[in-house]
């Protein structure tokens, strides 16, 4: 027959799995919730970034020149530094440039990890 002491034992190690087990629920909920949110709004800032690049390309305006700083204050806000890096090099090289094409080309690839659409 058990004792006791090994039924208090049983009972007790039973409940502290439980609270282990919620936390860890919770946990991964709150991480998935936080990797969910951060992917929605680096979608969004890189969105209105290519969004806003793509009008200054048709025709410069001081409009067009906010709206782009405006989206790159975003990006800043909640990308890699990769990506910001990239970002910074592409608006210091001139167009046409090799080191413009190597910067866009950076900018996407780090755009790509952000959102882990590639590693």
């Amino acid at each position: 027959m058990l004792d006791t002491g090994q039924v208090v034992v049983f009972l007790g190690g039973l409940g502290v799995g439980s609270i282990l087990t919620a936390v860890v629920q919770h946990w991964l909920a709150r991480r998935g919730k936080k990797d969910d949110t951060r992917f929605t709004e680096r979608k969004t800032a890189f969105d209105g970034l290519l969004a806003s690049y793509a009008a200054l390309a048709e025709g410069w305006s001081d409009q067009k020149a906010k709206q782009f700083a405006l989206w790159e204050a975003k990006v800043q806000l909640v990308a890699s530094p990769a990506t910001v890096d990239a970002l910074k090099r592409l608006k210091a090289s001139d167009p046409g440039t090799s080191a413009r094409t190597k910067a866009h080309d950076d900018l996407m690839a780090a755009m790509r990890v952000d959102l882990k659409v590639a590693e």
